[in-house]
């Protein structure tokens, strides 16, 4: 489904901040992102630094040397509005793996792939200041409005709701190992 009402070609960039620059930078070097620019501002003293994620897309961060920065919530505290955690995508299952695999051998804590939402699998790990990142695939696409039960019955909830190019008009049940 195409954004009808503007002509938006995906998203510029995300913003986190963070308590440690080099830090910061060391960790997404160390699973192959690097730093694209560090950009140094004054009044008050600070630096906007890219990371570049690949496909011509960056997260940045905000670091104000001296400044103390409160812990984001934690990641399983879902009584917060707002952010969770940014997923970046991968093409295939083996990349997926690949992903899981560089970012172990960083020392990074990283999760084992999990695909509890059924249409996904996924590795979850966070930065040094705790933020959530997330690699995902895609398994199929949903569209619409649509219930999954957890146990990997899919139920439609809306007249436009599709499981890849097939309209979703009756419950459909997938065997999964992940919970």
């Amino acid at each position: 489904m195409r954004n009808s009402a503007a002509s938006l070609k995906g998203v510029d960039h995300v913003q986190f901040a963070c308590s440690d620059m080099d830090r910061t930078i060391a960790f997404w070097e160390s699973i192959g992102m690097r730093c694209q620019l560090d950009l140094v501002l004054h009044n008050p003293e600070r630096h906007h630094f890219m990371i570049d994620i690949g496909r011509d897309q960056i997260i940045s961060y905000w670091y104000w040397p001296g400044r103390e920065l409160k812990p984001p919530p934690p990641v399983d505290d879902r009584s917060y509005a707002g952010f969770y955690h940014l997923a970046f995508h991968v093409d295939t299952e083996e990349e997926l793996e690949e992903m899981r695999q560089r970012v172990a051998a960083a020392g990074i804590e990283v999760s084992e792939v999990t695909g509890r939402h059924l249409f996904d699998k996924s590795i979850y790990f966070t930065d040094p200041d705790g933020i959530q990142f997330e690699f995902a695939v895609v398994m199929f696409n949903l569209e619409g409005r649509v219930e999954h039960d957890g146990d990997g019955k899919l139920t439609p909830l809306s007249e436009d709701a599709k499981l890849g190019n097939r309209t979703l008009d009756g419950p459909v049940k997938f065997e999964t190992k992940y919970k």
